[in-house]
């Protein structure tokens, strides 16, 4: 298995090319995919080459007004009728149309129209999506697609160690560890 910096290294080749707007990274439930858009949020950061770097836990319920909420939050960009979703998405598009921006939106269903958040094609910004699965990510209209198999044994234990704190080393955890 890849470990979790090559991983973000290839992640972040992928967001210096021009041509590649949207990322999509899949697995199945616990491989990383969450940890990875952790490092790769604070890499990005210390990179300081993407600014604002907006992070969403997308809501099944109601994706679309959660991640205008969240992007809105983040900018703080206030609306009178946040019920109005097309009114949403434009004052949206129109505060990140020249932003190098960098959406990352976590635990991501593949029904979610991004123009309908207003996160379009045209913008310099770039989207990263966390999905279970492919074929979510190519609901997405994804240009590069990566997947998230199984983590090395050593992201797989501080993982683990994360997860479970301190007790981690205890020796009865040690069969559940290996």
């Amino acid at each position: 298995p890849i470990s979790m910096s090559e991983t973000v290294e290839e992640l972040l080749k992928w967001l210096d090319d021009e041509e590649v707007r949207r990322i999509g990274i899949w697995g199945m439930a616990g491989v990383g995919k969450t940890r990875i858009l952790m490092h790769l949020n604070d890499k990005a950061y210390q990179l300081g080459k993407l600014n604002p770097i907006i992070w969403v836990k997308v809501q099944k319920e109601g994706a679309v007004k959660n991640i205008q909420s969240d992007i809105l939050a983040r900018l703080k960009l206030e609306v009178q009728h946040m019920d109005r979703t097309a009114h949403v998405a434009h004052k949206i598009s129109m505060a990140l149309e020249k932003l190098d921006y960098l959406l990352l939106l976590d635990q991501c269903p593949g029904d979610i129209d991004l123009n309908e958040v207003g996160i379009h094609h045209k913008h310099k910004g770039k989207v990263i999506v966390a999905s279970r699965d492919k074929p979510d990510c190519a609901a997405m209209d994804i240009h590069r697609v990566f997947k998230v198999s199984k983590l090395s044994d050593g992201d797989a234990e501080e993982l683990f160690k994360e997860t479970v704190g301190d007790i981690a080393d205890h020796p009865h955890f040690k069969g559940i560890k290996e």
